[in-house]
């Protein structure tokens, strides 16, 4: 390595070296820095010489301005936002190299072939559900994947809400989440969070005492 070129800060395209990482099979391989933000390992030769052009996100864009093309989902040459919700929930459920693989695909998460297979059966269905660029998809059993009948258009808090380490509370015949509670009962959530934790009875970290508790 040391008589080899150093191509540390060098750029190929949209990927920048970073760091050799190992030869194999008399190729050196380098990790790259792409202008996406991912850092890819990948065969020296095939960057320097042009074949390789990115972490493969380039690929992907112009896939996906394909399809936008085709459906007209582009906007002043801009994809759509809805085709790209599509297509990240094909990657964490489908691609073993996207970063949140192991938490979707990797655990069962996976995406119907009805929408996978068919973008325009995931936009319509979207459209008449309540879509809109503020809103992210969120599954109603979160041990289910994404198909018409577990998915809902949902407020980053709402979403925030659903999730599986969301602690769930039951009082007086009534189900919320933590954060649910704390705003109900007028109570920091994380002073709630605290008293939950460290193991106060229910009444007490609610503090049923307060007139809005001694209320419902």
């Amino acid at each position: 390595m040391s008589k080899a070129k150093d191509h540390t800060g060098i750029r190929y395209g949209r990927l920048v070296g970073k760091k050799f990482i190992e030869k194999r099979n008399a190729k050196h391989y380098w990790d790259f820095l792409c202008d996406c933000g991912k850092t890819k390992t990948i065969n020296l030769q095939s960057v320097t010489g042009g074949a390789v052009k990115s972490c493969g996100c380039f690929a992907l864009e112009r896939c996906m301005a394909g399809i936008a093309l085709k459906h007209g989902d582009a906007r002043k040459g801009k994809v759509l936002k809805i085709l790209k919700v599509w297509r990240k929930m094909i990657d964490r459920c489908h691609n073993p190299n996207c970063a949140a693989y192991k938490y979707y695909g990797a655990k069962g998460i996976l995406m119907c072939d009805e929408w996978r297979h068919n973008y325009v059966a995931f936009r319509d269905w979207s459209y008449q559900h309540g879509y809109s660029e503020d809103l992210t998809i969120d599954r109603i059993d979160n041990t289910k994947g994404y198909s018409p009948n577990n998915c809902k258009y949902s407020t980053a808090k709402e979403q925030a809400r659903n999730r599986t380490t969301s602690r769930m509370v039951t009082y007086n015949g009534e189900t919320h989440c933590l954060a649910e509670w704390a705003e109900i009962m007028d109570i920091s959530a994380p002073n709630l969070r605290y008293r939950i934790s460290h193991g106060w009875p229910v009444e007490k970290a609610l503090g049923v005492t307060n007139r809005k508790a001694a209320a419902r």
